[in-house]
Protein backbone atom coordinates (compact mmCIF):
# COMPACT_ATOMS: atom_id res chain seq x y z
CA UNK A 1 0.00 0.00 0.00
CA UNK A 2 1.28 3.43 -0.77
CA UNK A 3 2.22 6.07 1.72
CA UNK A 4 -0.88 8.26 0.34
CA UNK A 5 -2.99 5.53 0.69
CA UNK A 6 -2.01 4.65 4.30
CA UNK A 7 -1.90 8.04 5.01
CA UNK A 8 -6.43 8.51 3.53
CA UNK A 9 -6.70 5.05 5.73
CA UNK A 10 -5.66 6.55 8.97
CA UNK A 11 -7.61 9.82 7.89
CA UNK A 12 -10.72 8.09 7.14
CA UNK A 13 -10.92 5.97 10.25
CA UNK A 14 -13.09 6.77 12.78
CA UNK A 15 -11.32 7.72 16.40
CA UNK A 16 -11.69 5.52 18.72
CA UNK A 17 -10.73 6.49 22.87
CA UNK A 18 -7.67 5.48 25.14
CA UNK A 19 -8.53 3.50 27.90
CA UNK A 20 -7.24 3.71 31.04
CA UNK A 21 -9.12 0.74 32.78
CA UNK A 22 -11.46 -1.55 31.25
CA UNK A 23 -12.10 -3.18 28.46
CA UNK A 24 -12.75 -1.72 25.37
CA UNK A 25 -15.21 -4.21 23.02
CA UNK A 26 -16.37 -4.99 19.89
CA UNK A 27 -20.38 -5.11 19.76
CA UNK A 28 -21.59 -8.31 17.50
CA UNK A 29 -21.54 -8.02 14.23
CA UNK A 30 -25.15 -6.47 13.15
CA UNK A 31 -25.80 -5.44 16.71
CA UNK A 32 -26.91 -1.77 17.25
CA UNK A 33 -26.59 0.72 19.96
CA UNK A 34 -30.45 0.48 21.20
CA UNK A 35 -30.48 -3.24 20.51
CA UNK A 36 -27.36 -3.33 22.85
CA UNK A 37 -28.93 -1.17 25.57
CA UNK A 38 -31.86 -3.87 26.06
CA UNK A 39 -29.58 -6.97 25.65
CA UNK A 40 -27.03 -6.26 28.60
CA UNK A 41 -28.04 -8.06 31.74
CA UNK A 42 -25.21 -5.93 34.11
CA UNK A 43 -23.16 -3.05 33.72
CA UNK A 44 -21.51 -1.49 30.72
CA UNK A 45 -20.62 1.38 28.88
CA UNK A 46 -21.99 1.97 25.20
CA UNK A 47 -19.51 4.43 23.41
CA UNK A 48 -19.39 6.32 20.02
CA UNK A 49 -17.47 9.71 18.23
CA UNK A 50 -20.26 12.18 16.93
CA UNK A 51 -19.21 15.59 14.95
CA UNK A 52 -20.40 18.65 16.82
CA UNK A 53 -21.59 21.84 16.47
CA UNK A 54 -18.28 24.01 15.66
CA UNK A 55 -17.24 25.88 18.77
CA UNK A 56 -18.43 23.43 21.11
CA UNK A 57 -15.57 22.37 23.65
CA UNK A 58 -16.26 19.57 26.01
CA UNK A 59 -13.03 18.75 28.34
CA UNK A 60 -11.88 16.49 30.83
CA UNK A 61 -8.92 17.39 33.12
CA UNK A 62 -6.86 14.72 31.76
CA UNK A 63 -8.94 11.76 32.90
CA UNK A 64 -12.74 11.31 32.29
CA UNK A 65 -13.50 8.90 35.34
CA UNK A 66 -17.15 7.71 34.27
CA UNK A 67 -17.51 6.10 37.26
CA UNK A 68 -16.71 8.73 39.52
CA UNK A 69 -17.07 12.16 39.50
CA UNK A 70 -18.18 13.39 36.17
CA UNK A 71 -15.09 15.21 35.42
CA UNK A 72 -17.15 17.49 32.69
CA UNK A 73 -15.44 20.66 32.16
CA UNK A 74 -15.70 22.91 29.66
CA UNK A 75 -13.32 25.65 28.68
CA UNK A 76 -12.85 28.27 25.70
CA UNK A 77 -9.51 27.09 24.47
CA UNK A 78 -11.17 24.47 22.66
CA UNK A 79 -8.35 22.53 19.96
CA UNK A 80 -8.84 24.48 16.61
CA UNK A 81 -11.07 22.57 14.50
CA UNK A 82 -11.76 20.01 16.68
CA UNK A 83 -15.47 18.63 16.66
CA UNK A 84 -15.46 15.22 17.33
CA UNK A 85 -16.87 14.16 20.64
CA UNK A 86 -17.56 10.83 22.45
CA UNK A 87 -20.88 9.85 23.60
CA UNK A 88 -20.63 7.20 26.13
CA UNK A 89 -24.01 5.85 27.62
CA UNK A 90 -23.92 3.66 30.98
CA UNK A 91 -26.20 0.76 31.16
CA UNK A 92 -27.17 -1.26 33.67
CA UNK A 93 -29.66 -4.04 33.52
CA UNK A 94 -30.91 -3.48 30.45
CA UNK A 95 -31.45 0.29 31.49
CA UNK A 96 -29.57 3.56 30.43
CA UNK A 97 -28.38 5.38 33.76
CA UNK A 98 -25.97 7.93 32.65
CA UNK A 99 -24.73 9.99 29.53
CA UNK A 100 -21.50 11.22 29.55
CA UNK A 101 -19.86 13.58 26.05
CA UNK A 102 -16.46 14.08 25.68
CA UNK A 103 -13.61 15.57 23.76
CA UNK A 104 -11.41 13.11 21.99
CA UNK A 105 -8.50 13.85 23.88
CA UNK A 106 -9.68 12.82 26.90
CA UNK A 107 -8.45 9.02 28.61
CA UNK A 108 -11.62 7.51 29.88
CA UNK A 109 -11.37 5.13 32.86
CA UNK A 110 -14.12 3.23 32.94
CA UNK A 111 -13.62 1.79 36.39
CA UNK A 112 -12.72 -1.58 34.93
CA UNK A 113 -16.69 -1.92 33.64
CA UNK A 114 -16.69 -3.03 30.07
CA UNK A 115 -17.04 -0.69 27.45
CA UNK A 116 -18.92 -1.29 23.85
CA UNK A 117 -17.14 0.81 21.23
CA UNK A 118 -19.32 1.42 17.92
CA UNK A 119 -16.80 2.68 15.25
CA UNK A 120 -18.95 4.15 12.68
CA UNK A 121 -22.49 4.70 14.13
CA UNK A 122 -24.53 7.08 12.12
CA UNK A 123 -26.06 10.78 13.12
CA UNK A 124 -29.54 9.62 12.49
CA UNK A 125 -28.52 6.40 14.58
CA UNK A 126 -27.27 8.15 17.79
CA UNK A 127 -30.05 10.94 17.65
CA UNK A 128 -32.69 7.91 17.84
CA UNK A 129 -30.78 5.97 20.56
CA UNK A 130 -30.43 9.59 22.80
CA UNK A 131 -34.25 9.98 22.10
CA UNK A 132 -35.08 6.81 23.39
CA UNK A 133 -33.20 7.83 26.85
CA UNK A 134 -34.76 10.78 27.05
CA UNK A 135 -38.49 9.16 26.24
CA UNK A 136 -37.80 6.49 28.68
CA UNK A 137 -35.87 8.92 31.59
CA UNK A 138 -38.22 12.22 31.39
CA UNK A 139 -37.49 13.92 34.16
CA UNK A 140 -34.09 12.26 35.62
CA UNK A 141 -30.54 13.18 35.37
CA UNK A 142 -30.21 11.04 32.29
CA UNK A 143 -32.90 12.50 30.11
CA UNK A 144 -31.18 15.79 30.43
CA UNK A 145 -27.38 14.86 30.33
CA UNK A 146 -29.14 12.59 26.83
CA UNK A 147 -30.75 16.04 25.82
CA UNK A 148 -26.90 17.80 26.22
CA UNK A 149 -25.65 15.22 24.21
CA UNK A 150 -28.19 15.30 21.21
CA UNK A 151 -27.84 19.19 20.95
CA UNK A 152 -24.50 18.97 20.63
CA UNK A 153 -24.91 17.02 17.14
CA UNK A 154 -24.02 18.36 13.78
CA UNK A 155 -26.82 18.70 11.53
CA UNK A 156 -30.44 19.54 11.17
CA UNK A 157 -31.41 16.12 12.31
CA UNK A 158 -30.73 17.40 16.02
CA UNK A 159 -32.17 20.86 15.43
CA UNK A 160 -35.87 19.03 14.43
CA UNK A 161 -35.76 17.11 17.89
CA UNK A 162 -34.99 19.86 20.27
CA UNK A 163 -37.81 21.66 18.40
CA UNK A 164 -39.63 18.51 19.27
CA UNK A 165 -38.92 18.75 22.71
CA UNK A 166 -40.60 22.24 23.22
CA UNK A 167 -44.08 21.01 22.45
CA UNK A 168 -46.32 20.90 25.69
CA UNK A 169 -46.63 17.13 25.77
CA UNK A 170 -43.20 16.89 27.30
CA UNK A 171 -42.38 17.44 31.29
CA UNK A 172 -42.17 21.96 31.52
CA UNK A 173 -38.39 21.06 32.99
CA UNK A 174 -37.40 18.83 29.64
CA UNK A 175 -39.00 21.98 27.64
CA UNK A 176 -36.86 24.80 29.18
CA UNK A 177 -33.69 22.22 28.60
CA UNK A 178 -34.45 22.09 25.18
CA UNK A 179 -35.29 25.48 24.87
CA UNK A 180 -31.48 26.74 26.51
CA UNK A 181 -29.74 24.14 24.34
CA UNK A 182 -31.49 26.23 21.37
CA UNK A 183 -29.55 28.79 22.33
CA UNK A 184 -26.47 27.63 23.87
CA UNK A 185 -25.56 25.21 21.15
CA UNK A 186 -27.77 25.85 17.66
CA UNK A 187 -26.61 29.24 15.98
CA UNK A 188 -28.65 30.30 13.53
CA UNK A 189 -31.05 27.21 13.06
CA UNK A 190 -31.55 27.84 16.54
CA UNK A 191 -32.35 31.23 16.91
CA UNK A 192 -34.91 31.10 14.25
CA UNK A 193 -36.68 28.84 16.44
CA UNK A 194 -36.30 30.64 19.60
CA UNK A 195 -38.11 33.63 17.39
CA UNK A 196 -40.60 31.70 16.21
CA UNK A 197 -41.36 30.81 19.71
CA UNK A 198 -41.81 34.25 20.66
CA UNK A 199 -44.85 34.84 18.70
CA UNK A 200 -46.24 31.74 20.15
CA UNK A 201 -48.30 33.45 23.15
CA UNK A 202 -48.93 29.52 24.93
CA UNK A 203 -45.05 28.88 24.68
CA UNK A 204 -44.34 32.48 26.00
CA UNK A 205 -46.79 31.78 28.53
CA UNK A 206 -44.59 29.19 30.10
CA UNK A 207 -41.04 29.31 28.81
CA UNK A 208 -41.15 33.30 27.99
CA UNK A 209 -38.44 34.29 30.59
CA UNK A 210 -36.36 30.90 29.39
CA UNK A 211 -36.61 32.02 25.71
CA UNK A 212 -35.24 35.17 26.74
CA UNK A 213 -31.96 33.94 28.43
CA UNK A 214 -31.69 31.67 25.49
CA UNK A 215 -31.92 34.73 23.06
CA UNK A 216 -29.01 36.34 25.43
CA UNK A 217 -26.75 33.33 25.34
CA UNK A 218 -27.09 32.50 21.38
CA UNK A 219 -24.35 33.29 19.31
CA UNK A 220 -26.71 34.16 16.48
CA UNK A 221 -25.57 37.79 15.02
CA UNK A 222 -29.05 38.95 15.37
CA UNK A 223 -29.99 37.97 18.44
CA UNK A 224 -28.74 41.27 20.34
CA UNK A 225 -31.36 43.05 17.72
CA UNK A 226 -34.07 40.71 18.78
CA UNK A 227 -33.54 41.47 22.54
CA UNK A 228 -33.26 44.76 22.13
CA UNK A 229 -36.99 44.82 20.17
CA UNK A 230 -38.31 42.60 23.15
CA UNK A 231 -36.71 45.18 25.40
CA UNK A 232 -38.72 48.06 23.70
CA UNK A 233 -42.36 46.62 22.01
CA UNK A 234 -42.95 43.60 23.21
CA UNK A 235 -46.69 43.94 24.92
CA UNK A 236 -45.86 41.24 28.48
CA UNK A 237 -44.26 43.82 30.65
CA UNK A 238 -41.77 40.61 32.20
CA UNK A 239 -40.71 40.01 29.02
CA UNK A 240 -39.64 43.70 28.46
CA UNK A 241 -38.05 43.24 31.55
CA UNK A 242 -35.99 40.21 31.63
CA UNK A 243 -34.88 41.57 27.99
CA UNK A 244 -33.66 45.04 29.44
CA UNK A 245 -31.60 42.72 32.29
CA UNK A 246 -30.06 40.56 29.48
CA UNK A 247 -28.82 43.61 27.28
CA UNK A 248 -27.39 44.78 30.75
CA UNK A 249 -25.17 41.88 30.93
CA UNK A 250 -24.13 42.36 26.85
CA UNK A 251 -23.26 46.06 27.80
CA UNK A 252 -23.02 46.94 23.99
CA UNK A 253 -23.82 50.53 22.62
CA UNK A 254 -27.12 49.61 21.29
CA UNK A 255 -27.66 48.03 23.80
CA UNK A 256 -27.23 50.72 26.27
CA UNK A 257 -29.37 52.78 23.95
CA UNK A 258 -32.40 50.64 24.72
CA UNK A 259 -31.94 50.44 28.41
CA UNK A 260 -31.61 54.50 28.32
CA UNK A 261 -34.83 54.57 26.14
CA UNK A 262 -36.89 52.37 28.48
CA UNK A 263 -35.78 54.87 31.24
CA UNK A 264 -37.15 57.26 29.22
CA UNK A 265 -40.30 55.85 27.23
CA UNK A 266 -41.68 52.26 28.90
CA UNK A 267 -45.24 52.95 29.41
CA UNK A 268 -45.05 51.20 32.40
CA UNK A 269 -43.59 52.93 35.61
CA UNK A 270 -42.76 49.76 36.96
CA UNK A 271 -40.40 48.86 33.91
CA UNK A 272 -38.74 51.91 34.00
CA UNK A 273 -37.24 50.91 37.59
CA UNK A 274 -36.74 47.93 36.09
CA UNK A 275 -34.72 49.53 33.38
CA UNK A 276 -32.75 51.55 35.97
CA UNK A 277 -31.91 48.27 37.88
CA UNK A 278 -30.06 47.55 34.26
CA UNK A 279 -27.90 50.15 33.92
CA UNK A 280 -26.61 49.27 37.28
CA UNK A 281 -25.46 46.22 35.99
CA UNK A 282 -23.30 47.94 33.39
CA UNK A 283 -19.74 48.19 34.01
CA UNK A 284 -19.53 51.46 36.45
CA UNK A 285 -17.64 53.86 34.31
CA UNK A 286 -20.44 53.09 31.95
CA UNK A 287 -23.56 52.79 34.35
CA UNK A 288 -23.27 55.42 36.37
CA UNK A 289 -22.66 58.33 35.06
CA UNK A 290 -26.13 57.28 33.56
CA UNK A 291 -27.56 56.53 36.65
CA UNK A 292 -26.48 60.21 37.83
CA UNK A 293 -28.41 61.77 35.04
CA UNK A 294 -31.51 59.40 35.78
CA UNK A 295 -31.53 60.37 39.17
CA UNK A 296 -31.04 64.45 38.71
CA UNK A 297 -33.54 64.84 35.55
CA UNK A 298 -35.57 62.08 35.53
CA UNK A 299 -39.41 62.98 35.42
CA UNK A 300 -40.62 60.57 37.96
CA UNK A 301 -39.92 61.08 41.22
CA UNK A 302 -40.27 57.25 41.63
CA UNK A 303 -37.49 56.56 39.34
CA UNK A 304 -35.01 59.51 40.55
CA UNK A 305 -35.58 57.25 43.73
CA UNK A 306 -34.35 54.27 41.97
CA UNK A 307 -31.67 55.58 40.35
CA UNK A 308 -30.32 56.70 43.85
CA UNK A 309 -30.69 54.01 46.05
CA UNK A 310 -28.70 51.86 42.90
CA UNK A 311 -26.00 54.59 42.93
CA UNK A 312 -25.74 53.91 46.56
CA UNK A 313 -24.78 50.84 46.29
CA UNK A 314 -22.33 51.65 43.91
CA UNK A 315 -19.47 53.38 46.13
CA UNK A 316 -18.26 54.94 43.18
CA UNK A 317 -16.63 58.32 43.86
CA UNK A 318 -19.43 60.23 41.54
CA UNK A 319 -22.33 58.92 43.12
CA UNK A 320 -20.84 60.09 46.47
CA UNK A 321 -20.05 63.60 44.92
CA UNK A 322 -23.72 63.67 43.92
CA UNK A 323 -24.79 62.73 47.11
CA UNK A 324 -23.09 64.96 48.60
CA UNK A 325 -24.05 68.07 46.50
CA UNK A 326 -27.86 66.98 47.54
CA UNK A 327 -27.00 67.33 51.18
CA UNK A 328 -25.69 70.72 50.61
CA UNK A 329 -29.18 71.76 49.13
Amino acid sequence: MSVLALLLTALLQEPSPTLLSGELLAPNRGVDAASLVSSIDGSAWIGYAIRGVDGSSHYCDGVLRLEGDSGYRTRSDAIEGDRTRFVLVRVQGGKVQRVRLSGMQCVLDSGGIPVYWFPNISTEESLSLLDSVIRNNAGDDAAEAALRALAQHDGVGADRRLDGYVLPSWPLDLREKAVFWMGAARGDAGFGALSALVDDDAQMAALGEKIVFAIHVSDAPRATDKLIALARGDRRSEIRAKSLFWLSQEASAAAVRAIEEAVREDPEIEIKKKAVFALSQLPSEEGVPLLIEVAETHPSREVRKKAFFWLGQTGDPQALALFERVLRQ
